[in-house]
């Protein structure tokens, strides 16, 4: 059974995770390319890892949990490029986000970047950041959510500051628009975040627990994907 998103290159291939810890590629007519036996799940058998490609589509990249590590496989043969060179955290959701400059980012209780020939850029060590993580428009931010604080976090250096807000809400999932606002969704709440004045634009109320966010390319709407 798929239960991650699945990554999908220009030319319609296709990358995704099972929860019978199995990653696959397929072509674009859907038969199998390769496939790779990983730990792909930390609870009870769900699959959390995401797949990621690369800018130029040439590298998938996935976290397994095992080994603690993200994997970068070639596309087209599945070859084993490398594995990133130090132990992460194992749990949390292994939803990777890929920068204009190539790095990688994990959030993943902690939270890792590492470059793309799998060196690590900077760590953050507190087991505190929530599983999403969004680059602003330029590259140059970070923003990661957290128990009731948004966090703003240099994307170079690791250096951070952070925006406090309710306690029971935590900006998780969370996108960016291409004005740089935020949006963010937990506990019930969507919110939208200026990113000028880092005030709460508005919130709209919902039941359950949100899973996914995205936006469409002109930023008129925001999707809200809610449980299951």
């Amino acid at each position: 059974d798929v239960v991650t998103p699945p990554a999908v290159s220009s030319d319609g291939s296709v990358f995704v995770s099972c929860k019978n810890d199995t990653f696959y590629a397929f072509n674009p007519d859907l038969t199998i390319r390769w496939k790779k036996y990983l730990d792909l799940s930390w609870d009870a058998g769900n699959g959390n890892s995401h797949p990621a490609l690369s800018n130029d589509e040439n590298t998938v990249y996935i976290f397994d949990n095992f080994e603690g590590r993200i994997n970068a496989f070639n596309v087209m043969n599945g070859n084993l490029l490398w594995k990133s060179e130090e132990f992460i955290k194992n749990y949390g959701s292994g939803a990777l986000t890929i920068a204009d400059n190539g790095d990688i980012l994990l959030v993943h209780g902690d939270i890792i970047c590492v470059k793309s020939d799998g060196n690590t850029r900077w760590r953050k060590n507190n087991a505190q950041f929530h599983f999403w993580g969004a680059f602003s428009n330029d590259g140059q931010k970070i923003y990661a959510g957290s128990y009731g604080r948004l966090y703003i976090i240099d994307a170079l250096s690791g250096g951070d500051f952070y925006l406090e807000f309710h306690p029971l809400w935590s900006p998780y999932p969370n996108v960016v628009d291409q004005s740089g606002n935020i949006y963010g969704a937990r506990g019930g709440m969507l919110r939208k975040l200026n990113s000028s004045s880092n005030q709460v634009e508005w919130t709209y109320v919902y039941n359950g627990d949100a899973e996914r966010l995205a936006l469409d390319n002109a930023s008129e709407r925001v999707y809200l994907a809610i449980d299951d």
